[in-house]
């Protein structure tokens, strides 16, 4: 115990960690060990239908945690979180956690990657590129690989390039969502949104977005004639694309809870001859996963795991 507390202050000043941000964790370490056999807090997959003939509606949502912003260790964060949102009683086992990745600074990447830790079985660290503002770069057991795309949306008036989007989806690789600016309004105006911009993505990974598309559409979709090749090999699993989506809030979280869970829902628009717009139901639709990407905030993460704890039952 005592050569743990004394690594994670060594880490801490060669990070340049301020000596406040670290104590919650010094605090932790003095109470109860609470170490599950997997990273996993809560489980969101929902049931899938066995029959041949219905759409597939399994879900998964995956959650992020945001480290970005604080200079605590990734390892110290996911007990932290554990010791808060496990039972009081001391009889009782941990919660299960579903934190899938964790989003770092960039300059501190390189060294969280050196550190590990055998009790643990650390999630992916994921990281923008020093070399690109808007690549994001996955690390995990020594080998690091381009993951995805972050991808700012200006409040209401969604993505700017959604081309290039679908193209990202479609070559089997992540995109995060985040708003252009931290301002509560401009997240809420951009949430707004997000929840047209799931059904064209999940289209997109069914060969089958074009059908969906709208001239007045927010997102400015592009026009018909355009083909944009499609993966066989993505949608299923967290190794193929996805969308993830920044939540700041409780309230955004909340927000977003309903849009995830219509696209998830089999259903598609698609557009007549005549130029009138139906709702089908897809047999074929992929599943798109999607991420909260949440920041290191206890109270947003009791939310979450009041949202998504009893999906499996």
């Amino acid at each position: 115990m005592a050569f743990r507390r004394f690594t994670m202050v060594a880490f801490a000043a060669f990070v340049g960690v301020k000596s406040f941000t670290i104590m919650p964790c010094l605090q932790y370490m003095n109470r109860r060990s609470c170490r599950p056999t997997s990273p996993r807090l809560f489980d969101t997959s929902s049931n899938t239908d066995s029959s041949d003939d219905a759409p597939s509606t399994s879900k998964k949502v995956e959650f992020w945690l945001d480290l970005r912003e604080t200079a605590i260790l990734p390892t110290a964060a996911l007990e932290f979180l554990r010791e808060n949102l496990s039972d009081d009683d001391e009889d009782s086992p941990c919660l299960e956690i579903d934190i899938d990745r964790i989003l770092v600074a960039t300059n501190k990447a390189q060294a969280y990657r050196e550190i590990s830790d055998e009790d643990f079985i650390q999630p992916a660290l994921l990281y923008v590129s020093k070399d690109n503002d808007s690549e994001l770069c996955s690390t995990k057991d020594g080998v690091t690989e381009s993951f995805g795309e972050i991808v700012a949306m200006n409040g209401s008036a969604g993505v700017e390039n959604p081309l290039k989007v679908i193209q990202t989806l479609s070559s089997g690789k992540w995109i995060v969502l985040v708003q252009r600016c931290n301002e509560k309004d401009v997240e809420e105006s951009m949430l707004n949104t997000v929840g047209d911009f799931l059904e064209i993505a999940s289209n997109s990974i069914s060969g089958s977005w074009l059908a969906a598309l709208t001239s007045d559409s927010p997102l400015a979709y592009p026009s018909k004639d355009l083909v944009v090749p499609h993966s066989q090999e993505m949608g299923e699993g967290t190794n193929g694309a996805g969308v993830a989506i920044k939540c700041s809030s409780s309230t955004s979280l909340m927000q977003l809870a309903s849009s995830i869970e219509f696209s998830g829902s089999g259903m598609s628009t698609t557009m007549l001859d005549s130029g009138i717009l139906i709702q089908d139901v897809m047999t074929d639709k992929r599943n798109l996963p999607i991420a909260l990407l949440l920041p290191f905030d206890v109270s947003i993460w009791r939310v979450a795991n009041t949202l998504y704890a009893n999906r499996t039952e």
